[in-house]
């Protein structure tokens, strides 16, 4: 089968979804990229503005998408597209209600992500990862 078939078929069942959010997941190349994007120029306005939001694990994740959609607008049609990490929606979020978001610095974050990865050690909910949880190059990691 053609993995364009696949897509539109894809499309077709995420735009057919009773609720109003999509979690698309897969394995790499699969096509994630390709579906996401298409789902998301299905909900362009006519003027170029975003009806639907992307939100996606990391900042880099967030240019690679903006580029594509960018690139793939005719005369850059689309406006400010709406690709997001979940910090920056949780800032949007507070920042709508009034609320100044806070961050915590690399130190306490670390702290508290590393506090996080004791726990899960000692209730035994790190197994697979026991061997590297007493390394800071978890942590480092989680960071990221």
């Amino acid at each position: 089968m053609d993995r364009m078939d696949t897509n539109d078929r894809l499309i077709g069942r995420i735009l057919a979804a009773a609720g109003p959010a999509v979690l698309l997941r897969g394995p790499v190349a699969s096509g994630k990229t390709t579906v996401a994007l298409e789902f998301y120029r299905h909900f362009l306005a006519d003027n170029g503005t975003p009806r639907c939001l992307l939100l996606v694990p990391n900042a880099h994740a967030v240019g690679h998408l903006r580029s594509k959609l960018l690139a793939g607008s005719p005369a850059g049609l689309i406006v400010s597209p709406q690709v997001l990490t979940f910090a920056g929606l949780a800032r949007r979020i507070l920042t709508s209600a009034g609320q100044a978001p806070r961050t915590l610095s690399a130190f306490r974050r670390r702290l508290l992500l590393r506090q996080i990865v004791d726990e899960l050690l000692a209730g035994g909910k790190l197994s697979v990862m026991g061997a590297a949880a007493d390394t800071p190059g978890l942590v480092v990691t989680l960071d990221r």
